[in-house]
């Protein structure tokens, strides 16, 4: 009888690791877990994942994620519905975003990061975490790999403008850069012959702010100005972005 009990209490505790395993769906790629709970806290315990999604699957767009799922310690089966708060900081504590999930004991809950705010005050910030709790009391957190080249970055399909040389970090198309850079070069054939000002059709730049008095046209200039408002969105957060 107690061998049969101590094998019973084997197959549950192996059952809940199993069951505590966070979401990292088929198809996903990249999937970093937390390690399992040792065990339960205040009725429940959660556990953490990030991971991609390449292409749309499993009702997730593609994109990336990170997931908390539920894992009821009690081991009694409830259909009941947990709030889960849940924040993405980056280093140094910075709060960037966050919000709730619902949860059903036993489920999973899923964020997409596309859909945060990354112009948030800590834009770029790198290591991001995400955290997530149930009454303030359990949780876990996992760490969002950061970009391969460090926290200045571009999102894939951009580069830095460096109109102004290597400090201007705004992210720009490939082909912007380019023409940046031919301005550049340009330069001194806009200018008036007073020096103060461009040549008929030319106007300052102003990319990296009033100093910038290389001439272009006024299309280059509304567009260096799209541009430094665009910045903060174009930068990358996490690996892949």
């Amino acid at each position: 009888m107690r061998a049969t009990s101590v094998l019973i209490i084997g197959l549950m505790a192996a059952t809940a690791g199993a069951i505590a395993q966070p979401p990292c769906p088929m198809g996903s790629v990249g999937c970093k877990r937390e390690p399992p709970p040792t065990g339960p806290s205040c009725g429940v315990s959660l556990t953490c994942a990030s991971f991609s999604v390449p292409n749309a699957a499993n009702g997730l767009a593609a994109g990336h994620y990170v997931g908390v799922h539920v894992l009821n310690g009690t081991m009694v089966s409830s259909a009941e519905t947990l709030s889960i708060d849940y924040t993405l900081k980056y280093t140094g504590g910075c709060e960037a975003s966050g919000g709730t999930l619902k949860i059903r004991l036993e489920g999973d809950g899923f964020v997409r990061l596309e859909d945060k705010p990354w112009w948030a005050p800590c834009t770029n910030l790198v290591p991001l975490t995400f955290e997530a709790t149930v009454a303030s009391a359990c949780g876990c957190r996992v760490q969002v790999p950061a970009p391969a080249s460090g926290p200045d970055t571009c999102r894939v399909g951009y580069v830095w403008r460096e109109a102004c040389g290597l400090k201007d970090r705004v992210c720009v198309e490939p082909k912007t850069r380019d023409e940046t850079a031919q301005e550049n070069q340009l330069a001194a054939s806009r200018v008036a012959p007073n020096k103060d000002t461009c040549k008929v059709g030319y106007v300052w730049r102003e990319a990296c702010g009033s100093s910038d008095h290389v001439c272009v046209t006024p299309e280059s200039r509304t567009r260096a100005r799209n541009d430094n408002a665009a910045a903060p969105d174009r930068v990358a957060h996490f690996l892949g972005q």
